[in-house]
């Protein structure tokens, strides 16, 4: 068996060597086509380091405590400042990889003009650079011309370099926007135009009518204006119910029983009374018969039952209606015009 493995150890050892070999060539072309394992992000082959991931992860979280506290984030709280890194991350991309496409680029002598003539916001804001309350250009040139902290003038270089390229990517995009003087016009006093406005309630019902007006005059008024008077006719109605009898011997005992109640209401009875004992209607017989005024196109009551009511004359009391078991009394003193009280 040893004879056996001694005879076939230089093709082992062929077979190793080749092996070895050929990891070392995949390991390299790997390393040329793919990102390789400090590689974060990329963006049409603009590769983000994990160095530099974390470095703008760290300065997002102070910027974020120092913002809302030093308490300690929680895990969505890092997940969403991470993202909004990658966010920032692409953009930047993007917009280097459109710089160049475009040939924006940025001289020594546009930062040095920018820095001096358009201060950062921040810059305007400090104390040291205003006379009076308000921002002194010149004290920040001064300071610019006589600094000698060399990394905040990097800080200041890094700020107008970034920005630099956007305002001429946005210039060159907005190039060929115009806008009329028209609408100029109306943003302009959409944002600086104010006005007051009191308004004063007066209710017509709180002032005295002091103004004489003649029956001829109102009369004269409603004959010119006929149709500002126009309303379908109503009649204020009172009713009971009887309950639907189902057999010939109960409908015969409620029809006496209806033509008691009749009589007893043409004696005189007070209707309101005879309704409240009478009637099985719970919500009118409560009211003593009282349904209140009722069109004379009302539809909403069965047909039987209007055309008894058509018929009524003032303070008339109707006979039994047949199939629907109500009595209805006509009021006394309806509304001459017709109209619902």
């Amino acid at each position: 068996m040893l004879r056996t493995m001694r005879a076939n150890a230089k093709w082992i050892f062929y077979i190793l060597a080749i092996a070895f070999v050929a990891w070392l060539a995949i390991g390299q072309v790997m390393s040329i086509l793919g990102p390789s394992g400090n590689v974060v992000l990329r963006v049409n082959r603009k590769e983000f380091q994990v160095t530099e991931f974390q470095q703008r992860v760290q300065v997002a979280t102070e910027q974020y405590r120092q913002q809302y506290g030093t308490a300690p984030l929680s895990r969505e709280d890092d997940r969403q400042i991470q993202d909004q890194v990658i966010n920032q991350m692409i953009q930047d991309a993007l917009l280097e990889q459109e710089y160049r496409r475009l040939g924006i680029r940025v001289s020594a002598e546009e930062i040095i003009a920018m820095a001096h003539n358009s201060p950062l916001p921040e810059v305007t804001r400090d104390p040291q650079f205003q006379t009076d309350g308000q921002f002194d250009i010149r004290k920040w040139q001064q300071f610019l011309s006589t600094t000698t902290d060399r990394n905040l003038l990097l800080q200041i270089e890094a700020i107008y370099r970034q920005q630099i390229p956007r305002i001429k990517l946005f210039e060159y995009l907005a190039s060929d926007v115009y806008i009329p003087d028209a609408k100029l016009w109306r943003l302009y006093k959409d944002q600086h135009d104010s006005v007051r406005v009191t308004s004063l309630v007066v209710s017509p019902y709180t002032i005295t009518d002091s103004i004489p007006v003649s029956d001829a005059e109102l009369r004269s008024y409603i004959e010119k204006h006929p149709d500002d008077f126009k309303r379908p006719a109503v009649a204020y109605v009172r009713f009971i119910t009887i309950p639907r009898i189902p057999n010939a011997a109960d409908s015969a005992a409620a029809r006496a029983h209806v033509a008691r109640v009749r009589s007893e209401l043409a004696r005189g009875a007070k209707f309101e009374d005879v309704a409240r004992r009478e009637s099985t209607d719970s919500s009118s017989g409560q009211r003593g018969g009282d349904l209140g005024w009722i069109k004379r196109t009302d539809t909403t009551l069965v047909a039987p039952f209007m055309q008894a009511v058509r018929s009524l004359k003032p303070g008339q009391l109707s006979a039994p209606v047949p199939g629907e078991g109500r009595l209805g009394q006509s009021p006394s003193h309806p509304d001459p015009g017709g109209a619902a009280g």
